[in-house]
């Protein structure tokens, strides 16, 4: 049986009671065929004749964990590999021994499964995604990379988990436990574990409710110097986040096009109320846009090559984190990106801001109007905006401030 495989096709792949398993087969990529079991699971396989005209056969995953997409691509790895391979049976015998000797051994460390995931997964994510994931899971999880996987117990992982809570909250913690999870999901589907230890017993911990988190004048003047031991363009990036205090991805997405004079008007596609939101730019983000080059043919900002806007967003952070170590400070607490948002408005609340003004300057729903005043108050505070960011963005550049023309909004009810 074969049928033109898509995710949709095979997800609708019933099993038959009556019947072990049967195979049905791509007519896409002849030689990937899926596996459907009396029980419903779904195993994708490679199937293809050897030089001398054996059939073999391989298990390449689970569908579910693997896309058809992600299982054409491994089948046409294995096709090529084909090719060259004198004796595909004995390479995969080979294979096995060598995995049961690393685990007789004692060598089958955390760091020796860590590699074999990243090459499986290689085939199936973007390069930057898996670099950032591993790069996670080796710093997460350092304690117990030379450790056999075998000898990994959950209160080793609940450890390691709480030292990544304590370094970077528990956001991060929440990912670092379904990053292990999956790894070691992925181990015992392939044959590399005998039994999960993870699956039932690790339960996952809470993300962690809404941040409070907002950084002193000191820890904003750090991180300010600290952006500017990084490249041109990601100093560029997250000076310019700080100063106007936008979204990530709000900042990200910026174009050339979008600024006019003093002004840079954000489309509501890219706003998380769908509304428009105006940033009016202060003399020093204007100065941080004057470092980067323009591309003749892109209206991208934040770019590298004018074709694609900068990635990289935890690496830079690593960066920033290294360069606060090292900057002689004392031992920073942990903060994201959006502390810069809640630090900016704090501050500007302590120098007489009014609340109107900073939910204005967030692209919030005012906090101190009723749902029927809401309707009603259609004011954007636009020159207090203005005045706001210029204070700040001196503060933040010249580290002093004038509040001279500050007026302080009064509370509505």
């Amino acid at each position: 049986m074969a049928i033109k495989f898509t995710d949709t096709s095979v997800n609708g792949l019933k099993p038959e009671p009556s019947r072990k398993d049967y195979l049905v087969f791509d007519t896409e990529t002849p030689s990937l065929g899926v596996r459907v079991s009396s029980s419903g699971r779904k195993t994708f396989l490679f199937q293809s004749r050897t030089k001398d005209g054996r059939s073999f056969r391989k298990a390449l995953g689970r569908f579910g964990n693997l896309t058809v997409m992600q299982a054409r691509n491994l089948a046409k790895l294995e096709s090529a590999a084909m090719v060259t391979t004198l004796d595909p049976f004995a390479k995969r015998e080979e294979d096995k021994a060598i995995l049961r000797q690393r685990r007789e051994a004692d060598a089958f460390t955390l760091a020796v499964l860590l590699g074999d995931w990243e090459k499986a997964m290689a085939p199936k994510c973007r390069p930057n995604s898996l670099k950032v994931t591993l790069s996670s899971l080796t710093r997460g999880f350092a304690g117990l990379l030379a450790k056999p996987v075998a000898a990994i117990q959950v209160k080793d992982v609940s450890k390691a988990l709480d030292l990544v809570r304590a370094n970077s909250g528990p956001i991060a913690m929440h990912a670092a436990a379904v990053r292990i999870k999956a790894v070691f999901r992925w181990a015992y589907s392939e044959g590399h574990i005998d039994v999960n230890q993870l699956d039932d017993r690790l339960k996952l911990p809470p993300a962690g409710a809404a941040r409070d988190r907002s950084l002193t004048e000191e820890e904003l003047h750090r991180v300010w110097a600290a952006a500017g031991t990084l490249s041109p363009l990601r100093a560029a990036y997250v000076r310019f986040l700080m100063l106007t205090l936008v979204r990530r991805t709000e900042a990200l997405g910026l174009r050339w096009a979008e600024i006019t004079g003093d002004v840079w008007h954000i489309p509501g596609a890219r706003m998380k109320q769908a509304k428009p939101h105006r940033v009016d730019l202060a003399p020093p983000a204007k100065d941080v846009l004057a470092t980067l080059p323009r591309h003749d043919t892109s209206d991208i900002v934040f770019t590298t090559d004018g074709l694609r806007v900068m990635g990289g967003m935890q690496r830079i952070k690593v960066a920033l984190d290294e360069a606060l170590v090292r900057d002689g400070g004392p031992v920073m607490k942990p903060w994201t990106y959006h502390d810069f948002r809640r630090s900016g408005v704090t501050w500007l609340a302590k120098k007489g801001v009014g609340v109107d003004v900073a939910d204005k300057l967030l692209a919030h729903k005012s906090s101190s109007l009723s749902s029927v005043a809401l309707i009603y108050q259609q004011h954007d505070f636009a020159e207090k905006r203005a005045e706001a960011l210029r204070m700040w963005g001196q503060f933040l550049a010249e580290g002093k401030v004038d509040t001279a023309n500050v007026i302080p909004m009064k509370k509505q009810g």
